[in-house]
């Protein structure tokens, strides 16, 4: 039996966070501090960019950086026959190799809180999956404010990508929401998360509040193991399943593998 009481419940805890917002706009949505959602389907997972994970090459900042470096070098090497995307353009070089599996400092996120749930849902169904919710202020700081004004904010970007010492003071992780360069990032309603200087999970930086700034705040709603197929089933019944989180054949053929296992 399908029940859609799970969603009901999911919704209800974050209706509040939009209970005094009138109007949502494209371009005041990061401005507001907005939430923005990330689904995990294992919650013991931290919010950190898969450059920065734990592995048996990298034991400081310095290897992380370069590890980061090497990677993004490799994809555009081989990748350069399939993209127009100038040399460089760091950043979109950078999106583009977050969204084929290249280790980068982003963390997806997305607007879409049902894109979140699906994705808290898809895998580990003996694990308690997780939605974070991400809210506060989210743009980026500690930029000199004449550097802020006077530069394009795809080239500061781009300089905190390349790890220039110009941006050091550039630490917590902060939003972008890139152009969609592809389908799938449409249909998920793709945003960013770009992890500064810092190299922590973002529930452990700390981000201090004054009259200018409100900190960075992170929810954490669980998504029990037991319900996550029952969810997945209610979400395709809403139009959210692999054929419109991956538009064209390969969503589809993901949810025929799925729905006959």
């Amino acid at each position: 039996m399908v029940r859609f009481n799970p969603i009901y419940e999911y919704l209800n805890k974050i209706e509040g966070l939009f209970e005094n917002v009138e109007q949502i706009s494209q371009g005041g949505y990061l401005k507001k501090g907005l939430p923005y959602f990330r689904g995990v389907s294992d919650e013991s997972l931290e919010l950190l960019p898969s450059a920065y994970r734990p592995n048996n090459t990298c034991f400081s900042k310095v290897d992380f950086q370069n590890h980061e470096k090497d990677c993004l070098r490799s994809f555009m090497r081989e990748a350069r026959r399939y993209s127009s995307i100038p040399e460089e353009d760091v950043w979109n070089w950078t999106v583009l190799a977050q969204h084929h599996g290249v280790p980068t400092r982003l963390l997806d996120i997305t607007r879409n809180p049902l894109v979140a749930l699906w994705f808290s849902c898809l895998h580990d169904s003996d694990k308690d999956g997780a939605v974070y919710v991400i809210s506060g202020n989210l743009q980026i700081s500690g930029i000199d404010e004449e550097v802020y004004r006077t530069r394009k904010h795809k080239d500061i970007v781009s300089g905190i990508l390349s790890s220039d010492p110009e941006y050091d003071s550039v630490k917590a992780p902060f939003v972008v929401e890139p152009y969609f360069l592809e389908e799938r990032m449409a249909a998920q309603r793709s945003a960013f998360l770009v992890w500064g200087s810092d190299q922590y999970p973002l529930e452990e930086n700390k981000v201090m509040a004054d009259k200018n700034r409100t900190p960075i705040t992170v929810n954490k709603i669980l998504i029990k193991g037991q319900d996550k197929k029952n969810i997945l089933d209610c979400l395709s019944i809403l139009g959210i399943d692999e054929r419109s989180i991956y538009p064209g054949l390969d969503g589809i053929g993901r949810y025929i593998k799925r729905d006959n296992n």
